[in-house]
């Protein structure tokens, strides 16, 4: 009786040591997972971290780039500003340079129409100079326009009153009391005129 319960102990003892090897077998094995996972994860990591890296280098560039075609268009802007304002001060001084030659026309010609009665000359000169200043405005693309029988177009007119002709048609200029000018086809001033409105008469 003594040799069967011994017996069964060590089956018993047995089956322990048995069990003991399969969770440590079990343990292992959830460790080199555990392992594995770490491993992994320490790559995903490092891989993130290079890509963080990267991405911000290239954001760095592109900054540095953004702020340097920034400046350089800042620079174009001011070196644009520059050369528009030379251009517009040479623009005024060859103008104001051809203006005053005309007024030195004018000046001989007020010291020559002093010592002469002569209606004629008189006339004649103060013709020349006329000439003189409108090929200096048509030079510089400033024309004066007619308005005369034209029809009354706020871009180009101003009505300074109206006046009634039923022979006319409504709308038409009658009279132009101050000339108008454009620049470079656009209006620099506009013409003063007088425009007819037809009156509609009443029937009783």
């Amino acid at each position: 009786m003594a040799k069967k319960i011994s017996k069964k102990k060590r089956q018993t003892k047995k089956k322990k040591v048995n069990s003991i090897k399969l969770i440590d077998g079990s343990l292992n094995d959830e460790f080199a997972l555990l392992e594995d996972d770490k491993i992994k994860h320490s790559n995903e990591k490092e891989k993130m971290e290079a890509d963080i890296k990267n991405l911000s280098d290239e954001i760095a560039v592109l900054k540095d780039s953004l702020l340097r075609k920034a400046a350089d268009f800042e620079n174009s802007k001011k070196i644009m500003k520059k050369e528009m304002d030379s251009q517009i001060k040479t623009y005024a001084e060859n103008i104001f340079t051809e203006i005053i030659d005309i007024l030195d026309n004018f000046d001989r010609a007020i010291e020559h129409f002093e010592n002469t009665d002569n209606n004629a000359e008189i006339l004649k000169g103060i013709k020349l100079i006329d000439k003189n200043f409108h090929e200096l405005l048509d030079k510089f693309e400033i024309k004066t326009f007619s308005s005369m029988n034209k029809k009354f177009d706020p871009t180009h007119h101003e009505a300074i009153s109206v006046k009634n002709d039923n022979s006319k048609k409504d709308g038409i200029i009658l009279e132009e009391l101050v000339k108008g000018y454009t620049f470079r086809k656009k209006t620099l001033r506009p013409a003063k005129v007088i425009v007819n409105q037809i009156i509609e008469e009443e029937h009783d």
